[in-house]
Formats: C-alpha cells, structure tokens, sequence
C-alpha cells in the first residue's frame, strides 16, 4: 500500500512540474511565435515555397489547371507535395523549366 501512495505522489509531482515547464516555455522559446498570424508562421516555416503557392492560390480559380514550372522536378518534393495540399482543387501540372513560374488555365 505504502509503494502504490508513494507511485501517485511521485506521479502527481513529476506531472505538475511537467506542467511548470511548459507553461514557463511558452513564454521564453515560443514567445516569438505567440503573436503571429498565420501567414507569417507559415512563411516562416515553408519559406519561398509557402509565397509561391499562396500567389497561385490567389490568383488562379479553383476550376483552373495550373501548369508549374519547377527547375528541381525530380529533388524538389516538397513543393510538389505542398502544391497538392494547399492547391487541392485546382488540376496540377508539372512540367521542367529553367525558372520557377506558373500559368493558369481556364
């Protein structure tokens, strides 16, 4: 009995602590992010990427096929898996270029 009274006062004590320390960490590591909006963490954390896929999504309509000219078709998979998430809608095409751009089509 007394090993299961000292398993929950060490459990409660390890969990208010945890509790201390995230709590304290929101206001010293994370309190750059706290005031943000959401386009600036996102920009923050995809980059180039996130401006690039936020163009075409505002200027392309959701029934367009979007033709992207990436330069890194074959090692840039990120920008084709955020094209897809963020452009969902919208048909996709990929083709090779020298330049990153895009052309909408109706």
């Amino acid at each position: 009995m007394k090993a299961i009274t000292v398993l929950i006062t060490l459990w409660f004590i390890l969990s208010v602590s945890r509790l201390g320390y995230n709590y304290l960490r929101a206001f010293t590591s994370e309190k750059n992010w706290i005031f943000m909006i959401d386009y600036q963490k996102k920009t923050r954390l995809l980059g180039d990427d996130f401006i690039f896929l936020s163009n075409i999504a505002s200027s392309c309509s959701i029934s367009s096929t979007v033709n992207i000219f990436n330069p890194f078709p074959k090692s840039d998979q990120k920008l084709f898996y955020l094209s897809y998430y963020y452009l969902y809608p919208r048909k996709l095409i990929f083709s090779p270029s020298n330049v990153l751009s895009y052309k909408c089509n109706e």
